[in-house]
C-alpha cells in the first residue's frame, strides 16, 4: 500500500467518516435536544444514548467498568484509548456538547475536570503529562458531554495526538469551554 494511500485511508477513518455520521446523526431527533434531565428517567435521552444508559444504569445494563460515579459525574475508561489511561468523565445530566453549555453549567465542567485529575493522581499519573477536552460540533461521535482524560500525552500516538489536540477547531480545552460560559 502506498504512503498516500495509507494516509488517505487513516485520515478518511478517524476524521472524514465520524465527521460525516456525525453530522447525519445531528438532524436526529432522538439528540435534538440540547439539555435532557436523565434522572427521572427521560426515555428519548435513555433509549437513544449510551452515556444516559451507563449513567442511570451504573454500568450494569451496558457491562462498563464504573472508575467513579457522583450525583453529577460518572467516570470509565474509553472503548478505544488514545493512550495507556484514557477516561471520560461525563456529566448525568444529557447535554447534547460541550458548546451548548451556558453559565449555569461552570460548576459541571469544573467538576469533571476535577474528578479527572483525582482519577489519574489516584493512579500515581504525574498530571502535567495529561491531557484534558472536549470534541467540538460537529466532530464528535456520542452527542452527550464527556471530557476525554488522556495519560501519558508523550506516549500518545502520532494520529492521537493530532485527533485530541488541544485548542483545535475539533478538541478544546475545559479552559477554552470555561471561558465561553
Amino acid at each position: 500500500m502506498s504512503t498516500s494511500l495509507l494516509h488517505h485511508s487513516l485520515l478518511s477513518r478517524y476524521l472524514f467518516v465520524p465527521f460525516c455520521l456525525r453530522l447525519m446523526a445531528s438532524s436526529s431527533p432522538a439528540i435534538s435536544s440540547k439539555v435532557e434531565d436523565t434522572a427521572d428517567g427521560n426515555a428519548a435521552a435513555l433509549a437513544s444514548c449510551i452515556f444516559c444508559k451507563i449513567a442511570a444504569s451504573g454500568g450494569e445494563k451496558t457491562n462498563t467498568n464504573i472508575l467513579y460515579q457522583d450525583n453529577d459525574v460518572v467516570a470509565f475508561p474509553d472503548i478505544k484509548p488514545a493512550a495507556k489511561h484514557h477516561t471520560l468523565v461525563i456529566s448525568k445530566q444529557h447535554v447534547l456538547n460541550a458548546k451548548v453549555l451556558t453559565s449555569e453549567h461552570k460548576a459541571l465542567v469544573q467538576k469533571m475536570v476535577d474528578t479527572g485529575k483525582k482519577l489519574m493522581q489516584e493512579q500515581g499519573i504525574e498530571l502535567d503529562d495529561v491531557r484534558y477536552g472536549f470534541h467540538w460540533p460537529p466532530f464528535y461521535s456520542i452527542g452527550h458531554l464527556h471530557l476525554h482524560v488522556i495519560a501519558p500525552v508523550s506516549e500518545m500516538s502520532f494520529l492521537s495526538k493530532i485527533i485530541f489536540k488541544p485548542n483545535t477547531w475539533w478538541f478544546v480545552t475545559p479552559d477554552y469551554v470555561l471561558s465561553r460560559l
